[in-house]
């Protein structure tokens, strides 16, 4: 008999026991939290939305290695993949932003990690990001960071993207941002959905009807 086995994130395993089987020896092996029991309690209230995987991944004495240390693990153990697609819901991509939230100070009473991005690519590659908000105008907004780690990896097309709060409220792009998504790759307009809400996905189009360029065209044309 084979187990096809769903976490709570809708991650599929093909084992019967994904913690014990996968994510314990998983944190041994990392040099994190030996207890098999205490590792079980911590995964199941990160489960339950007790806490944030930021604070998981610290509890278990491996906060230093997040959020690379959380795609290791979904890259490495056993995770189906359709096609070598991930097919996720606008709720399981929700999560996901919401993971990586983790809202700290830095210089000058600045923040970073107020706010969580995830995207799926064309491609259908997961890459996420958070906003760094800094003086002089030079922060970013998460939306760009998930973006800049796709245009790293060799894609520009986006297939669906969200923008979320540490509590999971989602956050509409801000213009620059729908500009942004429109300028990396122009056919993103009608191929990218934008989620608004778990239920409410509307294309890029319908958030940017007018991207700057559109003057300058009817000069050219005109």
């Amino acid at each position: 008999m084979k187990w096809i086995v769903f976490d709570a994130m809708g991650v599929v395993f093909e084992v019967s026991d994904d913690t014990n089987d996968l994510l314990v020896p998983f944190v041994r092996e990392r040099g994190g939290c030996e207890s098999r029991e205490r590792i079980n309690e911590l995964y199941r209230q990160a489960s339950l939305g007790q806490m944030t995987s930021a604070q998981f991944w610290r509890e278990i004495s491996l906060g230093d290695e997040y959020p690379g240390i959380e795609t290791e693990y979904l890259d490495t153990r056993g995770i189906r993949r359709n096609g070598g697609h991930q097919a996720m819901t606008n709720e399981e991509l929700i999560r996901k932003a919401q993971s990586v939230v983790n809202p700290r100070k830095i210089a000058h009473g600045c923040t970073v990690g107020d706010v969580g991005c995830a995207l799926i690519t064309g491609k259908g590659n997961v890459h996420v990001g958070v906003c760094i908000d800094v003086a002089s105008g030079i922060g970013f907004c998460a939306e760009h960071s998930a973006i800049a780690a796709m245009v790293t990896q060799g894609e520009q097309r986006i297939r669906k993207i969200v923008a979320v709060l540490g509590d999971g409220t989602v956050l509409p792009p801000c213009g620059r941002c729908r500009e942004f998504m429109h300028q990396v790759d122009q056919r993103n307009m009608d191929d990218t959905d934008v989620i608004l809400s778990k239920e409410k996905t509307v294309k890029l189009r319908d958030l940017l009807p007018h991207p700057w360029e559109e003057v300058w065209e009817k000069d050219r044309n005109g």
